[in-house]
């Protein structure tokens, strides 16, 4: 019996050692790791800048190139006209000397949403074309068609849904037409 428990011992001291043994291990292994990357040489990064939450400032180049020049300066950089600007040579804000069209070109894509309006609760089984006879009867007789001819264009009438929307020549007769907001057509 007495063999028995010395037997049971060793066994027991035994487990602990390994145990242990494995503990240092790990500890030495972690250790080890640690060191070897204080060794281990790294690539040098790029500087960072203060100011900046951790990296490369985003500063925006310079334009090189003009999108729109100023008219008589398209033969020169923007940054050369800032200069010329801040020495004087060239007044801070040039007013252009081009007077704009009364009634602007006739169809223009680029300013078609402008010169559309649109006309809600119209009456059923209205035309196009008396829709347009009738507004554009109505920008005469009131004085607020900018041009001889007929201010507006197109029409384009939704029956399902009671409404229409008229195109005029230029955005400025578009503005002057909303004068006719709660106008009756029609009866209506």
């Amino acid at each position: 019996m007495g063999e028995e428990k010395d037997g049971k011992e060793r066994e027991r001291s035994r487990e602990r050692r390994r145990r242990s043994r494995s503990r240092e291990h790990r500890r030495r292994s972690r250790s080890r790791s640690k060191d070897r990357s204080r060794r281990r040489s790294r690539s040098a990064s790029p500087p960072r800048h203060k100011g900046t939450s951790g990296g490369f400032s985003r500063r925006r180049k310079p334009s090189l190139y003009w999108d729109v020049p100023p008219p008589g300066f398209e033969h020169i950089t923007p940054l050369q006209y800032k200069a010329m600007q801040a020495a004087g040579q060239i007044p801070a804000n040039i007013v252009a000397d081009t007077p704009q069209a009364a009634v602007p070109v006739v169809g223009s894509t680029i300013t078609r949403q402008a010169r559309r309006l649109y006309v809600g609760n119209i009456p059923f089984g209205v035309t196009e074309e008396e829709m347009m006879e009738y507004f554009n009867q109505q920008m005469h007789l009131s004085g607020l068609a900018q041009a001889a001819g007929n201010p507006v264009l197109a029409c384009q009438i939704n029956l399902d849904k009671n409404f229409a929307f008229l195109e005029f020549r230029s955005i400025d007769e578009t503005t002057q037409a909303m004068a006719f907001d709660g106008i009756n057509f029609k009866g209506m």
